[in-house]
């Protein structure tokens, strides 16, 4: 230990000491990179799925929620593999008056290296195109 701090004193030891300090920063800026990086990814691809199932339900078939559903569960599978919220995470329902699909996803998942928690959220809604005679029930 001596000849450890006898190196420190007289600099013989300066390149390890800088190494190690720099080696310690860039690990850091790395996690925090790809923590900020693999959350933006769940809100990017959890936003466009739910958007993509809310307008199928709204859209095809008439309206069919069961499309929304899986074209959203789908979407959530391609872009987040075995890691993808299950389909208590989100909901469809048409809001009658609005003459509206709405669609919402919330779900957390586990950051990487115990550091908690993290919450995505995401909300789309689109108009029910389908015809309606008279005025609506509600003005929008």
């Amino acid at each position: 230990m001596q000849q450890f701090w006898r190196g420190v004193r007289d600099e013989r030891a300066q390149d390890y000491i800088e190494f190690v300090l720099v080696f310690g920063l860039a690990v850091f800026l790395a996690g925090a990179f790809g923590t900020l990086a693999w959350f933006w990814w769940n809100q990017t691809v959890s936003a466009t799925a739910i958007h993509d199932g809310t307008r199928a339900a709204a859209v095809w078939d008439g309206g069919s929620l069961s499309r929304g559903y899986a074209t959203t569960q789908g979407l959530l599978n391609a872009g987040l593999g075995g890691l993808a919220p299950g389909p208590e995470s989100y909901a469809i329902e048409y809001a009658g008056p609005l003459r509206s699909v709405v669609g919402s996803v919330d779900y957390q998942y586990a950051l990487p290296f115990g550091l908690g928690q993290a919450r995505v959220r995401a909300r789309s809604v689109l108009r029910h195109e389908r015809f309606y005679p008279g005025p609506p029930e509600v003005w929008e």
